[in-house]
């Protein structure tokens, strides 16, 4: 169903093994009230027969679209194949482990229509299992590359109930202006999984645009379906080489050279006092070793980046956006 008087939004998905909870991820979003949209599915090589049950979906409405890789790519280049064929002005990327209140994307686009200077909105995500509970109410992000999701775990008092700019969304529910989102190159397929979303709101921030979190559109978020399947070992690993590569990209070269040693050294030392499990310290060492092999390919894309700055950092500190001391991050974040 298309509104020619409403811009049109691309809901993007990726899947891999989502089972019932894409299923009824898919269910909901079809039932939202907004007039204009299309859901696009992009398929990582599933098993487990979800497929199917969203070809029965497909038939009987045509507003979803279905895209299968050939095997499991990631969820930046996932989402980055949706929005290449994607025909809408906004792109909201959503986790198929999430269910959207009716509301989620009138709601998010009435922001954007209004504010030209926002290039991306997170939608306030609330706990599945128990949906008093706040999952993200949008993600901080200090100069060491640790985030931390504001809000998680705390009951909905409304505490978070006003708009407020953020130094990242969460790609469970983000929505993104489909001509910027291209003009910066999508999501760095380099992430694989986790960090995609802070590196990519980082360079929206550089871009001169802005990141809100608008809790007026609301989103229930399962959780870390897919991560929970993975070794302890992969999820280090993501981790701690994307939180690695979000410094190198995107920070000037000043605060890079004090950031990134000082990062390492602290990631040692938490390592060791927290008692993490050796699994921690094989894949610190692996990510290090990731950078210091794969060094001219990411330097090239910090060219890239920084090609395209207009904000210092210096700006993003002052303003709050990027964090220098902030005890809960530093004791919370990862």
């Amino acid at each position: 169903m298309t509104d020619n008087r409403r811009p049109s939004v691309s809901v993007i998905i990726p899947a891999y093994n989502g089972d019932e909870f894409l299923i009824n991820c898919v269910v909901t979003v079809l039932k939202t009230s907004y007039p204009s949209f299309e859901i696009i599915i992009v398929d990582n090589a599933s098993t487990d027969g979800s497929l199917n049950r969203l070809r029965k979906v497909q038939a009987e409405d045509h507003r979803l679209n279905i895209i299968c890789n050939q095997k499991n790519v990631g969820f930046a280049k996932a989402c980055n194949l949706g929005a290449i064929n994607a025909k809408g002005k906004y792109l909201a990327f959503l986790n198929q482990d999430t269910i959207v209140d009716k509301e989620w994307i009138k709601e998010a686009v009435t922001v954007l229509e209004k504010s030209p200077e926002v290039g991306a909105l997170q939608s306030k995500l609330m706990k599945m299992d128990d949906i008093r509970k706040i999952d993200s109410a949008g993600v901080l992000i200090n100069i060491f590359g640790m985030g931390l999701q504001i809000g998680r775990g705390e009951v909905d008092r409304g505490q978070y109930s006003i708009p407020r700019q953020v130094s990242s969304g969460l790609g469970a529910a983000l929505f993104v202006r489909r001509k910027l989102f291209i003009k910066l190159n999508g999501f760095d397929s380099l992430f694989f999984v986790l960090g995609e979303d802070g590196d990519l709101c980082t360079r929206i921030w550089l871009a001169g645009y802005k990141v809100l979190y608008v809790p007026s559109s609301v989103v229930y978020h399962k959780g870390a379906m897919s991560r929970s399947r993975e070794s302890s070992y992969f999820n280090y690993y993501q981790t701690l080489r994307n939180s690695f590569l979000l410094l190198i990209k995107n920070l000037s070269t000043p605060v890079l050279v004090f950031s990134l040693p000082i990062s390492v050294i602290y990631r040692v030392f938490r390592g060791i006092i927290m008692r993490y499990s050796r699994d921690y310290f094989t894949a610190l060492s692996s990510s290090l070793v990731y950078l210091i092999r794969n060094y001219g390919l990411i330097c090239k894309k910090r060219k890239q980046v920084q090609s395209l700055r207009v904000c210092s950092d210096i700006y993003l500190l002052k303003q709050g956006i990027l964090k220098f001391v902030d005890s809960n991050v530093f004791i919370n974040g990862f």
